[in-house]
């Protein structure tokens, strides 16, 4: 089975030997989907940087990342735009399906389009008592709203999928909990920067103590690469470092 923009590399009908691969950027996920629904394929197909999605006779029954898992796990993987992925045919165990194909790929493009329009915000907390405390993926991101980051840098940390977090964020924005800072606006990558180079750069203002410039060079690495894990853990840590450093200061004022 060869499709544009795949390499496949195909064994024997139904053995497990049967495998396609491929990347992102050369066929999208809910393409890739389409294909092996239309033809009812059964197996597990793998995508870089974690994440598996289970089909049974083209339907896909099973879906998991890092930090999810079932519908969320499977938007959130509709929402990568690079990675290389392969599919292993085989005979998994039978379930229901999480939804139809063409009711995921629907809703993943409703998502893409409420993305696009909130990722570019920065937001900031205006009222902590309107928090819902039984919202994980808010309480999780709190310690990083401040104001300064965009949503989709929020994103970057890799702590909440991208659905998870359209779905707090428009919560806490409708409650009065958090209010857009108007008039900015993270900045976007410049078309020719590359992703090693922002890393090595945001390295060395570690190493120099320079944490802002630090965060800020891996924000724009990871909007390049939005599924890098390492990218990721270090973004975290420096947010940690220089979450620990203002409230030392703070301490220090009082």
């Amino acid at each position: 089975m060869t499709r544009s923009g795949l390499d496949a590399t195909v064994g024997r009908r139904g053995t497990e030997a049967e495998i396609l691969k491929g990347n992102l950027q050369e066929i999208s996920l809910s393409s890739l989907l389409q294909a092996l629904n239309a033809d009812g394929r059964s197996g597990w197909l793998h995508l870089e940087g974690g994440g598996e999605i289970v089909l049974v006779n083209g339907e896909v029954v099973a879906a998991s990342t890092s930090n999810a898992e079932g519908n969320a796990a499977i938007q959130a993987l509709l929402a990568r735009r690079s990675g290389d992925f392969s599919f292993t045919r085989g005979d998994p165990p039978r379930g229901e399906p999480i939804a139809s194909m063409m009711g995921l790929i629907l809703e993943s493009a409703r998502l893409d389009d409420e993305w696009q329009r909130l990722a570019p915000n920065v937001v900031e907390v205006r009222d902590r008592s309107k928090i819902n405390p039984k919202d994980p993926c808010i309480s999780t991101l709190l310690p990083w709203i401040d104001g300064r980051r965009s949503v989709a840098q929020l994103a970057h940390l890799g702590v909440s999928t991208t659905a998870q977090i359209i779905e707090s964020i428009n919560a806490a924005l409708a409650s009065g909990a958090l209010g857009r800072v108007r008039g900015r606006r993270a900045p976007e990558p410049l078309a020719d920067e590359d992703f090693d180079e922002l890393i090595d750069g945001a390295r060395a203002h570690m190493r120099a103590g320079e944490l802002e410039e630090a965060a800020a060079a891996f924000h724009r690495a990871l909007a390049l690469r939005p599924d890098d894990r390492i990218a990721r853990q270090n973004l975290r840590r420096v947010a940690a470092l220089i979450s620990t450093r203002d409230k030392r200061n703070e301490r220090q004022g009082e």
